[in-house]
């Protein structure tokens, strides 16, 4: 396990693919302008979970995609404005966090993630969904708090996702 917090890092090693026995790793607070993720992340296979919180991310590598054991995935105030398609890719992960972004849409590959069971979307620029969501079957709580959906849109996302518990708040758009 490795947690840092409050570091001034503006990238991580790329010996980091070496830690084949780290099954979390976190980062919290880091003061650099960007912190950039090595691209050989995802190989870790034993990393169970990887939490990233209020540190600026400068983007996330496709190889996220190849992770093995990725159970939990938290990415929370990094500034991501988009996600890489290869991130639909990681079959094992059940909760994914992506609170406090820049993000308006997901990558079409998230909707077929069907062991995903957590996932939220608090806080970012969302509109709408589009109606692959009905396909993530194994969903059952979707957050969409923070967000500018509109009561209709409500609707569609709970009838897409009868099984699902979402929450939710009406947020007006900015004019």
């Amino acid at each position: 396990e490795v947690n840092l917090e409050q570091t001034n890092l503006d990238s991580l090693p790329v010996n980091i693919a070496y830690w084949q026995r780290l099954e979390k790793f976190s980062i919290q607070d880091n003061k650099a302008d960007t912190l950039k993720l090595p691209n050989n992340i995802g190989y870790l296979s034993s990393l169970k979970n990887l939490s990233i919180s209020n540190t600026p991310l400068d983007t996330l590598p496709r190889t996220i995609g190849a992770s093995q054991s990725l159970q939990t995935l938290s990415l929370i105030a990094c500034k991501l404005k988009i996600l890489p398609k290869a991130l639909g890719k990681i079959k094992t992960l059940q909760t994914l966090e992506l609170d406090n972004n820049d993000l308006t849409k997901l990558p079409e590959s998230i909707y077929h993630m069907h062991n995903l069971q957590y996932l939220s979307l608090r806080n970012n620029h969302f509109t709408h969904l589009p109606d692959e969501i009905c396909f993530m079957k194994g969903l059952m709580t979707l957050d969409l708090r923070g967000n500018y959906f509109s009561d209709y849109d409500i609707e569609i996302v709970k009838a897409l996702l009868p099984k699902c518990t979402i929450l939710y708040d009406v947020k007006l758009r900015p004019q």
